[in-house]
């Protein structure tokens, strides 16, 4: 993600139609632990950001991050987006073999 391949095609994209400085809000809908916030505070460094993450160990971390890095303008939420409003399970049984609420 820091190197910048992951969103490679986004930001081709963004850099052929806009300035990058004119970036104001970006919204990270699934932040994990905070690269991607990383990434997008250091190619959008005046935009303002809106992470959301509905896993509270993965808060920890991302917060975590945010807080070494000096960032900010970031506003982690706790929550996730979905088709309709709902409450929905994190399920973590491929990595730890638990599943959470």
């Amino acid at each position: 993600v820091l190197q910048g391949s992951k969103y490679g095609a986004l930001i081709e994209l963004i850099k052929e139609n806009q300035d990058f400085d004119s970036i104001q809000y970006i919204l990270d809908a699934g932040g994990n632990i905070g690269a991607s916030v990383l990434y997008f505070k250091k190619v959008f460094h005046a935009a303002a950001v809106a992470v959301l993450e509905p896993d509270e160990d993965n808060i920890k971390s991302l917060q975590l991050n945010i807080d070494l890095n000096h960032l900010e303008s970031v506003n982690v939420i706790h929550g996730g987006l979905w088709k309709n409003n709902a409450d929905l399970v994190i399920d973590k049984s491929f990595r730890s073999g638990e599943n959470v609420m």
